[in-house]
């Protein structure tokens, strides 16, 4: 039985499953990164995420889609200073996307992201940066061993520059975050890719249980959706990790481990089948609302 929350976990869960799915008696996902899909595809899932993200904000907040698409324009000419810092710093539009998905993934800070543009706008980036100890942020050494080494990196510059026009034309509020973060993640990353991304395969793993918050809910469901018979069970609210912080969630996980049983709920209303040519399979969901998680083998 295994339990894997966000982020490197979530690689490292998904992956295990693909590759030794004999080992595998229970598995809950909670908000992960997909290391089924190619490419392409998961790029395409975290662009419309990142774009529904920053429209709930812009609807919450009216007139800052504007101010934030020209913020971003004018840090592109020329960044703006980070006041405070303990040496010269300034934030380009790259800096400002890679801080703000801080705030957009909870609605709470929806208000300080909304002065933090107006700072900005002024000329004035520390908002941003206070986040991040009045520095850029930075990306994990430890990202090298999961992503770049597992194939989330660009082949090359003109691979690069295909994602980042079709990025511009799906996140235009977060026209640079993922293939910035990306090729600046993993250029030149020595070695070849050693584990790279494949189908589940659903015949030898038991239904897997999914749980998201709406950070990752299309890597999410596509990872489950592969698999007969699993379940998604998607949570309407901004957030990574839910188990640790949501009584529900952590609920819904230690029944799945204790009893076998996950609740029976097929998608939430709304939410985007990703697409895939490797259609997943329907989760089955049983006559009592539940569904068994181990079976026979």
């Amino acid at each position: 039985m295994s339990y894997f929350g966000q982020s490197y976990g979530g690689v490292f869960g998904v992956t295990y499953a693909r590759l030794f799915p004999e080992r595998v008696r229970a598995m809950a996902l909670d908000g992960v990164i997909n290391h089924t899909a190619d490419n392409a595809a998961l790029e395409t899932m975290m662009w419309h995420t990142l774009q529904r993200a920053f429209t709930e904000f812009a609807d919450r907040e009216p007139g800052y889609g504007a101010a934030w698409r020209a913020l971003l324009a004018r840090a592109d000419r020329s960044p703006i200073p980070v006041s405070r810092a303990s040496k010269p710093l300034a934030y380009n539009a790259f800096d400002l996307q890679n801080a703000a998905y801080g705030f957009l993934i909870d609605n709470a800070r929806h208000a300080e992201l909304a002065a933090a543009i107006d700072q900005a706008s002024r000329g004035d980036a520390a908002l941003f940066a206070a986040r991040a100890g009045m520095r850029k942020y930075w990306t994990p050494a430890f990202s090298l061993a999961t992503q770049c080494a597992d194939g989330f990196r660009y082949a090359s510059y003109d691979d690069f520059a295909a994602s980042a026009a079709r990025e511009r034309v799906a996140a235009p509020d977060f026209p640079t975050f993922r293939t910035g973060y990306q090729a600046s993640t993993c250029a030149g990353f020595p070695g070849p890719v050693r584990n790279p991304r494949g189908p589940l395969d659903g015949a030898k793993l038991p239904p897997l249980l999914g749980v998201s918050g709406l950070v990752n809910q299309p890597e999410t469901g596509d990872v489950v959706h592969r698999v007969p018979r699993s379940v998604m069970v998607p949570v309407s609210k901004w957030e990574h990790v839910l188990y640790q912080g949501d009584p529900a969630v952590r609920e819904r996980i230690d029944r799945y481990f204790g009893e076998n049983t996950a609740p029976g709920r097929r998608r939430a209303p709304g939410l985007r089948q990703p697409e895939s040519r490797d259609r997943p399979t329907e989760p089955a969901v049983d006559d009592d609302g539940a569904v068994p998680l181990l079976r026979d083998r």
